[in-house]
């Protein structure tokens, strides 16, 4: 089932997804807590919450259900609740089995853990950065960051303060 994203959302968790309003995904599985495992256009897979998804407009049917028949397959001008109802069977139908879902994601989220305790280094702040979008973050000399994650030439960056974002790689040590 392919959705339209209703607004952006990113993360820096392993395994999520990030996406942008207006971005088209294919679902794969609903877990607990409204969380789907999506494929966005480039191939990427992730886990997406189901606040960010247009579940009720532009979704296309592409033909998974075999009960839908094949006249039915871009169902794009289906009414709302037909869209609704065709999610529900999907759910419904996707035999999920919570304890393997809970396995997993209590194997992630210690992944998760591990690897953020590998990633975190301090660093010293060289020289004064003043950030000009809301994507990356002021920098102070002397000030002490938490650095997570090399962006071709910037670092994802989180300050004393807890204020996080971009800062140019050659301006911290």
């Amino acid at each position: 089932t392919q959705v339209r994203v209703s607004s952006d959302w990113s993360s820096n968790h392993v395994g999520r997804l990030t996406v942008q309003k207006g971005d088209v995904v294919t679902l794969h599985r609903v877990y607990p807590g409204g969380w789907w495992t999506a494929t966005n256009s480039q191939g990427v897979q992730g886990l997406i919450p189901q606040h960010v998804l247009n579940l009720g407009h532009d979704i296309k049917v592409m033909n998974k259900d075999k009960n839908m028949g094949n006249n039915h397959k871009h169902k794009v001008n289906a009414s709302k609740e037909e869209k609704q109802e065709y999610i529900t069977n999907e759910v419904k139908n996707s035999k999920i089995n919570l304890n393997n879902v809970n396995n997993y994601l209590q194997d992630n989220v210690s992944n998760i853990a591990r690897r953020k305790r590998q990633q975190l280094v301090k660093a010293r702040v060289l020289y004064n950065w003043q950030s000009q979008d809301k994507d990356y973050l002021t920098i102070r000399q002397n000030d002490i960051i938490t650095v997570t994650k090399n962006v071709g030439g910037w670092w994802q960056a989180t300050d004393n303060s807890g204020m996080s974002g971009l800062v140019p790689a050659n301006y911290v040590k």
